[in-house]
C-alpha cells in the first residue's frame, strides 16, 4: 500500500466533514427505485436463497470465545 494514499484525520476533523450525499435526491426514491438502485449495484448483489438458508445469528460470547482461542480470522470490532 502506499503511503500517499493514506489519509488520517482526528475525530473532531471527521465530525467536522460534510457528507456528500443528496439527501433531498434520496427522500424523493419511491421504494422501487431503491430496490431497483441496490440491484443494479454490482458490489451489492443480494444473496440467493441458498444463501440465505445458511445464514445463522452469531452469538457474541461465541465470537469472542473464538477470538481468545484464535480460532476466529476476524479482527476485533
Amino acid at each position: 500500500m502506499k503511503q500517499e494514499n493514506i489519509i488520517r484525520l482526528t475525530s473532531e476533523q471527521l465530525q467536522n466533514m460534510q457528507g456528500k450525499t443528496d439527501w433531498a435526491r434520496v427522500d424523493a426514491m419511491t421504494d422501487e427505485e431503491i430496490e431497483q438502485n441496490a440491484l443494479d449495484d454490482p458490489d451489492n448483489l443480494p444473496l440467493s436463497e441458498e444463501m440465505l438458508k445458511k445464514l445463522r445469528p452469531v452469538n457474541p460470547q461465541e465470537r469472542l470465545l473464538r477470538r481468545q482461542q484464535q480460532l476466529s480470522n476476524h479482527s476485533p470490532d
